[in-house]
This record gives C-alpha cells, sequence and structure tokens, in this order.
C-alpha cells in the first residue's frame, strides 16, 4: 500500500484531515522498530527519521546549544544547563 492510501484510511477511519493522517502515519513510521526496517526498506524514507537512532526534538536543541552539559555519574545521565 502507498503511504496516501494508508493515510485516507486514517483519515476516514478517524474522522481527521489528509494533512493530520499524514502525520499520525509519520509519526508511526518513525516509530517503527528495527525488524519492521528491515522488512520493508522504505520506512527509511520518512523525513525526520536518523539512520542511527531516533531523534527528538530536546537532543537536537541540546546539540545546538553550547550551554548544555551532559555529566554521566554511576550509569545515571543528567543534562544540565549552563546558560543565562
Amino acid at each position: 500500500m502507498s503511504f496516501q492510501t494508508v493515510a485516507k484510511g486514517i483519515a476516514s477511519k478517524q474522522g481527521v484531515s489528509m494533512k493530520r493522517a499524514s502525520a499520525i502515519l509519520a509519526a508511526g513510521t518513525r516509530r517503527a522498530g528495527a525488524s519492521a526496517r528491515r522488512k520493508n526498506p522504505k520506512l527509511n524514507r520518512v523525513k525526520g527519521y536518523k539512520k542511527g537512532g531516533r531523534v527528538s526534538a530536546r537532543s537536537v536543541q541540546q546539540k545546538q546549544n553550547p550551554a548544555y552539559e551532559s555529566r554521566t555519574r554511576g550509569g545515571v545521565t543528567t543534562k544540565i544547563f549552563n546558560g543565562d
């Protein structure tokens, strides 16, 4: 099935717009596990998926902002903001 066909099914079942249905489908595709990606490599084509793992908005923000710092003690990682 194509992306648009599945999005159309989601839109009709949940009563949402096609734009929202596409967003729901894309979000679910980004959460797909490694075994699902091996079975269906087209899942890798969805924007926002990083091959090394999942990407969150917070991690991107922290990488772009040098004021964030990570510390690991006893297997626990703590994010510290050293800004104003």
